[in-house]
């Protein structure tokens, strides 16, 4: 039996906005950089159609991760989704 370490990372990334109110992709991609996971899940990206999809296609490309969007909440004061990153291959099924 062989055994496969994976590691996790989970990352609330606020909207993708920081103390300083500024929208960067960058800095997240660089706090996803130093944590180094196998996979990655992120809480509260923006909506798709809010930047959503710019957001990870921007950090996928800084990373180098592949970028799967998630489900979206759509609530009274904002609209948020979640995505994974990955190391690995993704099969479309």
């Amino acid at each position: 039996m062989t055994t496969v370490q994976i590691d996790l990372v989970s990352y609330n990334v606020h909207g993708c906005v920081g103390w300083d109110a500024r929208c960067d992709p960058a800095r997240v991609a660089a706090v996803l950089a130093e944590a180094g996971g196998d996979i990655m899940a992120l809480q509260e990206v923006p909506a798709l159609e809010r930047g959503g999809e710019l957001f990870l296609n921007r950090v996928s490309a800084l990373t180098g991760l592949k970028a799967i969007a998630g489900a979206e909440l759509l609530g009274h004061c904002a609209h948020y989704g979640n995505a994974l990153l990955t190391r690995f291959g993704v099969k479309k099924m």
